[in-house]
């Protein structure tokens, strides 16, 4: 399709998701994306999504971001991080498979992070055509009516954390150190409520923030704000034998080192590897599945790479998804590997028994 000079989303599926500032999921088997638009050439290629661009109107100079939340033929709306760059335009890009209508709900925010500015718009969707256009008029907050401001939930761990009065629903999928973020304005002075729905191989929810311990999060809103819900997962064994006392787990650990104050690894014996995300220590990969060798020394370059030495010669890395044994482990060397340290992902050392040094 030929777009002379219109805004548009990057042409290829891969460009548009390394480019896009958001990303809300829809349907379970569709998702919407939202970036700041941007201007094509003449002659730009045919899209494989559904494009739809959003003019806003009424965006004034308190106004220092836009929150946008939508939903498809009056499904459960999904949100987003708040688009700060470019206000007057963004665009939608949605599956080619979409179809219904498609409710734009726009929230203009002061940079203090409370609301200034509101408006909505629909779209019907039946492609083709895979472009539409929308324009959003913002109307300010009228006057007297009662203050609303951000409250921002980041949630650790796998499960779902659900405000009352209604407006937060969360659901965290992080096995690390990415939270799942979520945002909903409430008028100042409404007392809210979180609560966490977690699997067995949970065992409890830490809040920090606006809220702080484990025993249950109840607060008063008075100004905009963050919660951070730490959701912690059982360390389990290869085999799912899952620790219940003590917790988190009662190997001995004997190294520990991290890359920020959010991201630390601990290592022990039986292959125990554990890592803390900012609020609770977990094992995301089960106890015994890189090794079952007793873990001595560890070190890392990077939140995507680092080693655990131990004995037997084991030589296991963090490629930043899982540890797995190298092939090297236990064949270059069968002596107990004690320490170890990098400068960079192709440059570590280990040190061990009878004079061992591997590079």
């Amino acid at each position: 399709m030929k777009r002379s000079g219109h805004p548009s989303v990057p042409t290829s599926a891969a460009t548009l998701i390394a480019a896009l500032a958001l990303r809300i999921p829809i349907l379970a088997a569709a998702a919407l994306m939202v970036t700041a638009a941007t201007c094509s050439p003449d002659g730009a290629g045919v899209t494989d999504e559904i494009t739809v661009v959003v003019d806003v109107s009424g965006v004034t100079s308190d106004i220092s971001s836009l929150f946008v939340s939508s939903a498809l033929n009056g499904g459960t709306p999904q949100s987003s991080p708040d688009i700060t760059s470019r206000l007057d335009q963004f665009a939608i890009a949605l599956p080619t498979t979409t179809s219904g209508q498609l409710s734009i709900n726009v929230v203009g925010r002061s940079a203090e992070r409370c609301v200034v500015a509101t408006g909505k718009a629909t779209v019907d969707i039946k492609a083709p055509p895979t472009r539409y256009s929308v324009t959003v008029a913002l109307s300010p907050t009228a006057p007297g009516a009662a203050k609303a401001c951000t409250l921002t939930v980041n949630v650790l761990g796998k499960g779902t954390i659900t405000s009352t009065p209604a407006g937060i629903q969360c659901v965290g999928t992080s096995k690390l150190s990415k939270p799942t973020t979520c945002t909903y304005d409430f008028p100042v002075g409404t007392p809210i409520t979180l609560s966490s729905t977690t699997d067995t191989k949970s065992y409890g929810t830490s809040y920090s923030g606006l809220c702080e311990g484990g025993s249950g999060c109840s607060f008063t809103f008075n100004a905009p704000g963050s919660i951070t819900a730490g959701i912690a997962a059982r360390v389990c064994s290869s085999g799912n034998w899952c620790w219940y006392n003590p917790l988190p787990q009662g190997n001995t650990l004997r190294a520990i080192w991290g890359s920020s104050g959010n991201d630390i690894w601990a290592s022990g014996d039986a292959g125990t590897l554990l890592h803390y995300d900012g609020a609770n220590w977990s094992s995301p990969t089960p106890t015994g599945m890189a090794t079952t060798q007793d873990l001595y020394g560890l070190y890392g370059t990077s939140d995507s790479d680092a080693w655990a030495v131990g004995t037997g010669g084991a030589l296991v890395r963090w490629d930043g998804s899982d540890w797995k044994a190298t092939p090297q482990s236990g064949v270059t060397t069968n002596q107990t590997l004690r320490s170890v340290w990098g400068s960079a992902a192709n440059d570590y050392w280990a040190v061990g028994g009878l004079g061992t040094i591997l590079h």
